[in-house]
């Protein structure tokens, strides 16, 4: 059969994604098919997500008819992707001169030089500490916002430094598997957005981390096609918070900012411009060791 015919022509995918604020309709091309996971391997994808097939010749991309191919049920590649009220939100701690992770960052001092301070009034917290697997702790002012950081997420999506490890393609004599040992916090799937593929990573608890090489908008869909309905999550580190602010694919933010200087590191907001991108302050929590900035879309 000749390379020309529909059958063999590379398939796109008509991609739609409907949130509680948005209705956003896309085309991405062979690529997304390549390098993205099958989200139907996702174990409840089909059941939470609402995903199902459709015909090319019933599919239209917003602002253009897609190609009328005549393909047989085993071919057909349209993925129509719809979910219903799933928030991408976003939470980190700040310095006042506006630096998430301190200079000099490493696998042996992941938040660079001092960057430690930036949490440690989340540390002092009961619910924190519980959520790693210690003891004791206080309740303060700040339990209540941790609390509602962490209920009702379903998936979660960070960027390669936030994961860890070297730079680069990934060694696979010595695999680097993250930085929170064989049971991580998260029990529930992780998307690491990534230029270079690798197999998923089963850990305990519930936690596979999916390594996407297909971007942003790849990464946010997968994670909320597994969600099973709830938000999803942006772990950071600062670049992919960048991306998907400038993006204006962020629905909540959650800035914790702590009395301390760094005066160097990584910033969070470097890239993004001057705007909100629809994000509007909506809560303070002031307390002396940090303050709670809360942003969510009206």
């Amino acid at each position: 059969m000749s390379n020309s015919h529909p059958r063999n022509r590379p398939h796109h995918v008509i991609v739609r994604r409907r949130t509680h604020n948005s209705a956003v309709q896309r085309r991405v091309g062979p690529s997304f098919l390549s390098n993205t996971p099958d989200p139907h391997r996702h174990r409840g994808c089909g059941e939470a997500a609402a995903v199902r097939i459709v015909r090319p010749d019933t599919a239209r991309a917003e602002g253009e008819a897609t190609r009328r191919w005549q393909v047989t049920d085993a071919t057909i590649r349209i993925l129509e992707i719809e979910w219903e009220m799933s928030k991408l939100r976003f939470k980190i701690s700040m310095s006042l001169d506006g630096f998430v992770a301190g200079p000099g960052q490493s696998v042996a001092n992941p938040l660079g030089i001092g960057g430690g301070r930036l949490h440690e009034w989340a540390f002092q917290l009961e619910v924190f500490r519980a959520l790693l697997g210690f003891e004791g702790g206080e309740v303060n002012e700040s339990t209540p916002v941790v609390e509602e950081s962490f209920a009702k997420i379903g998936a979660t999506v960070m960027g390669r430094n936030m994961f860890g490890g070297h730079p680069g393609p990934w060694d696979a004599k010595k695999p680097w598997n993250g930085w929170w040992g064989g049971n991580p916090p998260f029990h529930h799937p992780v998307f690491v957005l990534t230029h270079h593929a690798r197999a998923p990573l089963e850990l305990g608890g519930g936690t596979t981390f999916t390594f996407v090489t297909s971007g942003i908008e790849a990464a946010l869909e997968l994670a909320r096609c597994v969600a099973g309905g709830k938000d999803v999550s942006l772990a950071g580190g600062a670049n992919a918070a960048q991306r998907y602010l400038a993006a204006g694919l962020v629905d909540e933010m959650e800035i914790n900012l702590v009395p301390t200087l760094l005066g160097s590191g990584e910033r969070l907001f470097d890239g993004v411009g001057d705007s909100l991108h629809g994000l509007h302050l909506v809560r303070t929590v002031a307390t002396l060791q940090v303050t709670h900035l809360k942003f969510a879309r009206r």
